[in-house]
């Protein structure tokens, strides 16, 4: 029995159909498509570093490695239960939160490029680390393009006032990212 003659309404004919009800990825059609939720030890260096109310300063970067692509969020908004949600709570040492501005972008190689994908109010990033209903939503940015090889997904903080130092052991960070696995359809061969 295939697929198809399973599903209602023909949706196993294509790979649009059921992704279409699940609200995977848009891109996800390939097979290749992973969504992930990042930790902080998810991040090259960890969630950590000196940050001022002057200018975004990186505090966590993850360089793609070969053979993935990667973009911030996962899921569909026209699926509510099965797009992903951002919980970021960004403490120094006392452990005091740090209030201010987070930003996820990511950098060329190079690191002379940078594109924002989206800046958070801090304080709205950390309402329940269980319940979607506090959390804030995060599908993936179709709208921006996937990021390659030796690129870098990057996580920037500005405080609203002042100097602070962000806590890797204190900060607790949960992203979605959509990892693509170019080596998929390779694989199956």
């Amino acid at each position: 029995m295939a697929l198809q003659d399973i599903l209602p309404n023909g949706m196993g004919g294509s790979s649009s159909g059921l992704s279409d009800v699940l609200g995977a990825s848009p891109d996800a059609t390939s097979g290749g498509a992973f969504d992930r939720q990042f930790k902080n030890s998810n991040f090259d260096s960890g969630v950590q570093g000196d940050v001022v109310d002057t200018g975004f300063r990186t505090i966590a970067g993850y360089e793609v490695p070969a053979g993935t692509e990667v973009r911030f969020g996962s899921g569909s908004a026209q699926n509510e239960a099965n797009q992903g949600y951002l919980y970021v709570f960004i403490k120094d040492s006392t452990p005091e939160e740090i209030e201010g501005t987070l930003r996820l972008s990511y950098a060329t190689t190079t690191g002379r490029g940078t594109v924002v994908v989206q800046d958070f109010n801090a304080e709205n990033l950390h309402g329940s680390k269980s319940d979607r209903a506090l959390k804030v939503p995060l599908p993936e940015q179709v709208d921006k393009r996937k990021i390659e090889e030796n690129e870098r997904l990057l996580v920037q903080f500005q405080t609203d006032s002042g100097t602070a130092t962000v806590d890797d052991t204190e900060t607790e960070v949960d992203i979605p990212v959509t990892e693509y696995d170019l080596t998929v359809d390779d694989f199956a061969r």
